[in-house]
């Protein structure tokens, strides 16, 4: 054989161990690297210690103490070396051929099981290629099943099995480690920039700028796409975890050399400690994943600890919206209506629609609470297109009631503005109840507007079947004065957190003003939102506003209160302000 093989003996018989050395000798010559050990405790610690081709053990041992982890067989041995890891094959010799013994081999892994007084250099050789063999090709399956074929780290599978394990030594030693989530910020921008063999040969590299930076003893696995997790053991508190954390974050900010690129990309790090989180290893890579969201939330090379009290807040958003699925489902929601009116008159001109959630055990929710996390999911375009209808069908009602044409603003996401789907949903909606695209009114919000492209798109769709666009909560968000003169918006609602410091702070005074003159330059309809007081009132009146909406002249309200309210107001018709067309 051209290569050497190092074998491991163990038994405490000197005269069948002498005869085993002497098979190998004839079966290898020079190649052979034979360690002989007769005491199954210092074997132990010899197997701990160095590393062997094959282990061939004794079955039997004259010695009747009872060792450390209850090892007083060959089978023993195999057993315990095979939990610890790094195992090669093991081979178990054995004065006798019982049945018994073959099926404990089989349990305990044992590659063969060979008969003392049956054995020759030819059959032992034999043997040993054999087991080497299968150790290799199960070796490779090991590879693919735990690996990850591009980097080569562990794989999520992989990663599991090794903090059960680390979890279980830990609890004994009462042991410290860290659970840490890690993301490559925007690595999508490397694939659609320098293509998907680069961005490859990015994760490779990757992987290697992890390896350098966590220890020998650290975990480092690929979980999908372009994130990791490492299970660091070596540290004592969370001050050594969030030092390795920003060693490889600078790794990261020096630059990652891929042929002649230079790629500087941020990351997201999320952080689970044991045993103060969690001492579940679900639940560790589960908070983890938490607290990498969170990190996700902020700026680049942001590093976040799991939170107790942050990861309860998740929870009950995510039972929130099972209860919102289950509510849709249950027809728990409905239209609320509150009026706009002209400001002088206080005559109603159109109203807004508002969603409301009857909840079963905690009465009405608030809009400020499940339409946050409605726009997590698509469920907020599935609400958005009952708005739409819900809107249409009390519109057709009121009619039939004999109120006069009202317009109904209805409230769209910036999901469903861009979703390819609204057009198509509010012409179905009009065919359907028969109406004239007049009914509606669609209030958007500055992000919608963000895709400057995309918005120009749908505002143009939705002009040429004649509806309405307007412009909620103006000078909150984006407030870019360049949509104001490129798109064709025909309402711009000055937001309530503006009119309600109204004559009491001198900013918002001045803000309100310029928006009003900006509104009427463009030939804007202005409407003035959470209007409260008559001082509010004419200071908008004072500036030209035309039309407001709050408390001083009514509150969101159900439709059949909406109608008795309209027959209360409808005789203070004036000099109305057309909303502009």
């Amino acid at each position: 054989m051209e290569n050497s093989i190092r074998i491991l003996l163990v038994g405490d018989n000197a005269a069948q161990d002498s005869t085993v050395e002497q098979y190998l000798l004839a079966a290898y010559g020079q190649n052979l690297a034979l360690d002989r050990v007769g005491d199954l405790e210092q074997a132990r610690a010899v197997i701990a210690a160095q590393t062997f081709d094959i282990f061939l053990f004794d079955q039997l041992f004259s010695a009747t103490q009872l060792y450390r982890e209850k090892i007083q067989t060959g089978l023993d041995l195999a057993r315990w070396a095979h939990t610890h890891g790094g195992c090669p094959p093991v081979i178990l010799l054995s004065n006798s051929n019982d049945y018994a013994t073959d099926v404990a081999v089989m349990e305990y892994g044992v590659s063969d099981f060979l008969v003392k007084d049956q054995l020759d250099s030819v059959k032992l050789e034999r043997a040993i290629r054999y087991a080497l063999r299968r150790y290799r090709y199960e070796q490779k399956l090991l590879q693919l099943a735990y690996r990850d074929p591009l980097t080569k780290l562990h794989n999520t599978i992989s990663l599991k099995r090794v903090l059960q394990k680390l979890l279980q030594d830990s609890r004994r030693n009462s042991g410290y480690f860290a659970v840490i989530s890690l993301d490559l910020d925007h690595f999508k921008q490397v694939n659609q920039a320098l293509g998907y063999q680069m961005g490859d040969d990015f994760l490779k590299v990757s992987a290697n700028i992890l390896s350098t930076c966590c220890g020998p003893s650290d975990i480092i696995a690929r979980k999908d796409g372009d994130e990791f997790t490492i299970i660091a053991s070596n540290l004592y508190d969370r001050r050594a975890v969030s030092d390795l954390a920003s060693r490889i974050i600078d790794s990261f900010a020096k630059g990652v050399e891929i042929n002649t690129h230079s790629i500087v990309i941020s990351l997201s790090i999320g952080i689970a400690v044991f045993p103060s989180d969690s001492s579940d290893a679900t639940e560790l890579l589960h908070f983890s994943n938490h607290a990498l969201s969170q990190a996700r939330l902020m700026d680049g090379n942001s590093c976040c600890f799991y939170d107790l009290q942050e990861n309860k807040k998740i929870r009950e958003q995510v039972l929130l919206q099972n209860e919102i699925a289950v509510g849709i489902s249950k027809q728990e929601f409905e239209l609320y209506y509150q009026p706009i009116v002209e400001i002088n008159t206080g005559y109603p001109m159109y109203v807004e629609a508002l969603m409301r959630w009857n909840h079963p055990q905690k009465g009405l929710v608030s809009p400020d609470v499940f339409i946050p996390l409605m726009e997590l999911t698509s469920q907020i375009v599935t609400m958005g297109e009952w708005s739409i209808e819900a809107a249409a069908r009390q519109y057709t009602e009121w009619i039939q009631q004999g109120l006069p044409p009202i317009p109904i603003a209805v409230n769209i996401s910036a999901v469903q503005f861009v979703s390819g789907t609204l057009v198509e949903t509010i012409n179905r909606v009009i065919k359907d109840y028969e109406l004239n695209a007049s009914f509606l009114i669609l209030e958007i919000t500055e992000s919608s507007m963000m895709d400057a492209d995309k918005a120009m798109q749908v505002i143009t769709q939705l002009h040429s079947a004649g509806i309405k666009i307007s412009v909620d909560d103006f000078g909150t968000g984006y407030s870019s004065l360049t949509y104001l003169k490129r798109f064709d918006i025909n309402i711009l609602k000055i937001d309530k957190e503006f009119v309600g410091n109204l004559t009491k702070d001198r900013e918002d005074d001045a803000i309100t003003g310029a928006i009003i003159a900006l509104g009427r330059s463009l030939q804007l309809s202005l409407v003035a939102e959470g209007v409260e007081t008559q001082t509010q009132r004419d200071f908008l009146i004072n500036h030209k506003c035309h039309f407001a909406q709050g408390y001083l002249f009514g509150r969101p309200m159900r439709a059949d209160d909406f109608v008795s309210w309209y027959k209360q107001h409808r005789l203070m018709r004036g000099n109305q302000k057309a909303i502009k067309s």
